[in-house]
């Protein structure tokens, strides 16, 4: 689990043109086919389970491993050393969530007052980086609008059949810095589908913090 603070990088697309003699294109390479009929999006119910399949096998079903700070190193691209993502503990206990009606200024959205519980859990130590981000983001997979791949291997894993935004035409990072600045500017679904992305790819079970949580 971990705190919000995900974002969208940006590229430029830039397109590749091929010119034949008298007229006629030769044909694409394989990778780049033109897909006449669309396939069913990999990222189902089925992948769900085999993702929790891989997190059983790597935490071994066992008790939870001991309650304190932890790091992880995810390797993100083959040949490159790996981004350290690290987890602070934080204890549960109860709480009144909401806030009291004589506070100024309250909003009508604010109560009425409710005792939540929580149980503990692991939050992000810092907000994600686009060191972490990026990789997710940014593929050299062609994508249909859902973010599934157009072209399958058969060498796919988990990780490689959930689905994945589309490659933006700016810079989002807007000017604020890149690497090891938080990424920022994702919606939800995106931060959901990354922290999808992060449980395949390490076996560790990542979510984003309830409301209560964070």
């Amino acid at each position: 689990m971990f705190a919000r603070g995900l974002s969208l990088p940006s590229v430029i697309c830039v397109g590749a043109f091929l010119f034949a003699a008298a007229g006629q294109v030769p044909a694409a390479p394989d990778p780049y086919r033109r897909v006449k009929k669309r396939a069913d999006s990999p990222d189902t119910l089925e992948l769900t389970r085999k993702i929790r399949d891989l997190i059983v096998k790597s935490e071994g079903g066992g008790p939870s491993p001991d309650f304190k700070p932890q790091t992880v190193k995810v390797t993100v691209k083959s040949g490159e050393p790996p981004v350290e993502f690290a987890t602070v503990p934080i204890a549960g206990g109860e709480f009144l969530m909401g806030s009291p009606e004589t506070e100024a200024k309250r909003g009508a959205d604010e109560g009425p007052r409710v005792k939540v519980r929580v149980d503990p859990f692991w939050m992000g130590a810092t907000e994600v980086t686009w060191d972490l981000y990026m990789p997710f983001m940014i593929s050299m997979d062609a994508r249909w609008g859902d973010g599934s791949k157009k072209y399958r291997d058969p060498a796919d894993q988990p990780v490689d059949a959930v689905s994945r935004p589309t490659s933006p035409y700016i810079d989002m990072t807007f000017g604020m810095g890149e690497k090891g600045f938080p990424a920022v500017c994702m919606t939800e679904h995106a931060a959901n589908k990354f922290c999808q992305w992060l449980s395949a790819r390490t076996g560790h079970f990542y979510r984003l913090p309830t409301e209560a949580e964070w």
